[in-house]
């Protein structure tokens, strides 16, 4: 992941930052990563006709509210147990608007 990693997003003016186990230096510093994460739909019926997959949706791992390790402690913080494989979803994504970020 060494190519991705970027340094944290700031949180929008007004918007409350991560609680203080959730905020590490080395975390914002180089946590975050920039990964394209794209959404396809493809039916067998699509597939038996030779179509194309659906693109549901395309976005990027920057618009996450929080990074990548910040998701996980929270998660686990709770006693939720992370196996190799899970995928989970949070709801801490940031929006793009013409003025910038904002949660």
């Amino acid at each position: 992941m060494e190519p991705f990693r970027q340094h944290a997003q700031v949180c929008a003016q007004g918007k409350p930052a991560a609680l203080a186990f959730l905020h590490g230096q080395d975390d914002q510093e180089y946590g975050d990563v920039s990964v394209v994460i794209k959404a396809s739909l493809r039916l067998r019926t699509m597939m038996a006709a030779g179509a194309a997959p659906q693109k549901l949706s395309t976005s990027s791992s920057r618009d996450f509210y929080w990074t990548l390790a910040q998701m996980v402690t929270h998660h686990t913080s709770n006693g939720s147990a992370l196996e190799t494989g899970d995928l989970f979803e949070h709801d801490l994504w940031r929006h793009r608007t013409r003025a910038g970020l904002s949660a």
